[in-house]
């Protein structure tokens, strides 16, 4: 398996990719409720307690675990604006 996170955290000019942490929580769940983001997303939104729980288990993720299942937070301009 290639590692694709040895070279993370990633940053650009205007975004920063890099590993989520619980203090990403409220951006997430602002982000995930938004009707233009949700639109693109399956099933129906997460309540806190589920977010929570997502954003929790990303954090913990280590480097090989992150990379198999897109555990990356995509902060812009200081708060995290979406996930891959």
């Amino acid at each position: 398996m290639v590692d694709v996170g040895a070279g993370m955290p990633l940053s650009t000019e205007r975004l920063l990719v890099r590993p989520f942490r619980m203090t990403d929580l409220a951006d997430f769940l602002a982000y995930r409720g938004h009707p233009d983001v949700r639109r693109h997303l399956p099933g129906p939104a997460m309540d806190d307690e589920a977010a929570e729980r997502y954003v929790a288990a990303r954090a913990a993720m280590t480097g090989t675990e992150r990379d198999a299942w897109h555990g990356w937070a995509v902060e812009h301009r200081g708060g995290a604006t979406g996930d891959r």
